[in-house]
């Protein structure tokens, strides 16, 4: 049976992409600003390169760290470490560089719970690249030095083959599929999982973009029996919606933020 994504009587508060409000997303200085608070976990992206290095970075291309649209997955570690990964979002982090997955978990994984989302796109799944990405983010994952950290582990995709991989490699691990985010596919998303056996009996949360989720929505992912996650929660307008709503997770680009305001108010959400 698998982890859970559970905290009895409150939601779990995950900082998306670290605290990404303060610093540049999926890199060290968000990450330890997102730790400074009482934050509950971290939800990085994990890519490779095509010489086969893991490592965080969310978007497809390159084009916001250097101005050109160079896929991550054409290009080499090398090259791509040699860019500065801090600089595009504030002087301040000028120098910031990339992280290596295995330098995360080195860092982070016996400080906090980890939600990895694992990068799929139409490219690099028809060749073979995001297949391959899956096999060793997972192998990395399920090494020995991390086995007393596994049950707060939870591997997220949009690709349910990358979940497929996942569950046949690792069952012990919290599988999340993450929803489309246009409305008109997301009920269609819905409407097929309740049919697919894999995702039925393997896949234990969906993850769902805040602004998608209505209550109706909330009640057929809760009647599946499966954890309801939602991002990403940075407003009071967000918050109140939040609120009214069964989650199980709930990320936030604004950890201080939404900690912040939650002891305030005294309670959890």
């Amino acid at each position: 049976m698998a982890a859970t994504l559970e905290r009895p009587g409150s939601p779990l508060l995950v900082a998306h992409r670290g605290a990404r409000v303060e610093a540049p997303d999926n890199t060290k200085a968000a990450f330890e600003r997102a730790l400074a608070t009482p934050i509950d976990g971290i939800e990085i992206d994990v890519q490779m390169s095509r010489d086969g290095v893991l490592m965080l970075y969310h978007d497809r291309t390159l084009h916001r760290i250097c101005g050109r649209r160079k896929r991550v997955s054409d290009q080499n570690w090398a090259s791509i470490s040699d860019l500065d990964a801090g600089a595009w979002f504030d002087p301040r982090f000028k120098g910031e560089p990339f992280v290596t997955f295995d330098a995360f978990l080195a860092g982070y994984a016996h400080r906090t719970r980890l939600l990895v989302e694992i990068k799929s796109r139409a490219k690099e799944r028809k060749n073979g690249h995001v297949k391959r990405l899956a096999e060793k983010a997972v192998a990395t994952l399920t090494q020995p030095i991390y086995a007393r950290q596994a049950h707060h582990f939870s591997i997220l995709s949009f690709d349910s083959e990358v979940l497929k991989i996942a569950a046949k490699m690792a069952p012990q691990l919290e599988l999340v599929l993450n929803l489309p985010d246009k409305a008109i596919l997301l009920k269609n998303a819905l409407a097929r999982l309740q049919k697919e056996r894999f995702e039925r009996h393997h896949i234990s949360g969906l993850c769902v973009k805040l602004s998608l989720l209505s209550p109706e929505v909330a009640e057929t992912i809760v009647g599946m029996g499966k954890r309801l996650l939602t991002y990403s929660c940075n407003t009071p307008r967000q918050l109140k919606k939040a609120s009214a709503l069964p989650l199980n997770v709930l990320m936030t680009d604004d950890p201080r933020w939404l900690t912040s305001v939650l002891a305030q108010k005294g309670d959890s959400l």
